[in-house]
């Protein structure tokens, strides 16, 4: 009894906020309503009516699937993956489950997987996988059977990080069949019951409204095609962070780098400033490295801090150059170049800037 009660409570605590989400799912899923507002019975199948056997054997049998993300706990640019909070519920009808004694409530029950039909599905691009509760089964009188699997999944995110740190990803969650292909099985979208919570851990990013949609995949090995139910996810940087803690401090470096052209000629004090300043934009440079995959592109922000680089260097060369100068007695032309440096640095900035962030 006490075994029971403990599975009838964590069926209330895993459903109830999925139920929340919809009173109902679309009539064309052939379907009855989720509805555990009756409550929940303890009248399970007796073993005989067990079956392994597919129901509607002579087509493909219906299910529903939804998908909810309870939390998006992380997004990681370096191994390109996302791990999230993922709420899976199928629901399919078996008439052999079927039982009139249930009237309006649904029994939650523990059947083995071996022991029963249920459509075997997998997370795409899966790296690794906890499940934080027992699967939940629950049933109702006519047989409607609602399955619901609740885990911490990393899945694989391929990223295009040409844009960085401006950059906007669709992040997909995709459930297929294993098995079976779309002969076998058909998805149905539970789009009221599919979303994302109004409240992430993931910090950094924006996430714009879920999408709901089914489809169809290739299975290579298999050769067959399977169905596929996604949730897609539009997430866009926030790009505050890289501004405040990465490129105004770069800025700064390289505003320090033109002092030099106000500095008499003949000053030491010169060459000394331009090398400390090339030394502290490497330093950023290999920060870059550990915020990002080892790509073979260059991103926005690399094109900044290339470009960055290029001019704090050329400075360093322009003050070797003017003391040079000022060393053979000719302080008036280096004092010249001070002044055309101080005008086309600037532009060279705003040159490298443009061609980085607005191209």
């Amino acid at each position: 009894m006490c075994q029971a009660r403990s599975i009838a409570m964590l069926s209330v605590a895993i459903l109830v906020p999925l139920v929340s989400l919809a009173a109902a799912q679309p009539p064309e899923s052939g379907l009855p309503p989720l509805d555990l507002r009756g409550g929940s019975s303890a009248i399970c199948p007796a073993p005989d009516r067990l079956s392994l056997s597919r129901p509607d054997a002579e087509g493909p049998t219906d299910v529903a699937v939804a998908l909810f993300l309870n939390d998006i706990l992380a997004l990681d640019d370096v191994a390109e993956s996302v791990t999230a909070d993922l709420v899976v519920l199928l629901r399919w009808t078996d008439p052999w489950l079927a039982d009139p004694d249930r009237g309006s409530s649904q029994s939650v029950c523990q059947l083995s997987l071996d022991t029963v039909w249920t459509p075997v599905v997998q997370s795409r691009g899966l790296r690794n996988v906890e499940t934080l509760y027992e699967d939940i089964m629950a049933i109702d009188a006519v047989g409607t059977v609602t399955f619901v699997r609740r885990v911490i999944a990393e899945l694989s995110v391929p990223l295009d990080l040409r844009d960085f740190p401006f950059d906007r990803h669709t992040l997909e969650f995709a459930i297929e069949t294993v098995f079976s292909s779309i002969d076998e099985v058909r998805f149905i979208a539970l789009e009221e019951m599919s979303g994302v919570t109004d409240r992430v851990s993931l910090t950094g990013w924006s996430l714009a409204p879920p999408a709901v949609s089914v489809g169809t995949g290739h299975a290579p090995r298999l050769q067959i095609e399977r169905p596929v139910f996604r949730l897609t996810v539009e997430a866009q940087r926030e790009v505050q962070f890289y501004v405040w803690k990465v490129f105004v401090p770069l800025m700064l470096i390289i505003f320090m780098s033109w002092a030099v052209f106000w500095i008499d000629p003949q000053q030491i004090a010169r060459i000394g400033l331009s090398a400390t300043a090339i030394l502290t934009l490497i330093a950023y440079q290999f920060a870059f490295v550990d915020l990002l995959p080892r790509i073979s592109y260059l991103t926005r922000a690399d094109r900044f801090t290339l470009g960055s680089l290029v001019l704090v260097f050329l400075a360093l060369v322009e003050v070797v150059a003017t003391s040079a100068l000022a060393r053979q007695g000719r302080s008036e032309t280096g004092n010249r170049i001070d002044r055309v440096s101080r005008v086309a640095f600037p532009l060279a900035l705003a040159a490298i800037i443009a061609i980085s962030f607005l191209a």
